[in-house]
């Protein structure tokens, strides 16, 4: 993968994430992966953007009121908000480095 596919594939996993509350930790993944590719071609530091061990959870599916025990998912979760931020800052940062207009691939080799 290169950077221009790396950007693409950014931009589409903003735009295609499921729209519910949290979404299942697999997307996290995705999104660090599209950021190992940038951080190997371009030498930049991008740990700010990766999203943290305590963002994910596994949320409660269900309670029972007689005995007390809550049932947790078996699947990691984000918060949905809290990942498009990363993402968002990541394309943010993209345009502001290397001064191009919004438009313009914003991120290149140095």
């Amino acid at each position: 993968m290169d950077l221009t596919q790396s950007f693409f594939l950014l931009k589409s996993l903003k735009e295609n994430l499921p729209d519910e509350f949290r979404i299942e930790r697999k997307w996290v993944g995705d999104f660090h992966s599209i950021l190992d590719t940038v951080e190997k071609e371009t030498g930049f530091d991008l740990g700010a953007f990766r999203v943290g061990q305590d963002d994910l959870s596994r949320p409660a599916i269900s309670r029972n009121p007689m005995t007390g025990t809550t049932t947790y998912s078996k699947v990691l979760m984000i918060e949905r908000t809290r990942l498009l931020h990363k993402v968002d800052a990541a394309l943010s940062y993209f345009e502001f480095v290397q001064g191009q207009p919004k438009q313009s691939i914003g991120f290149r080799k140095v």
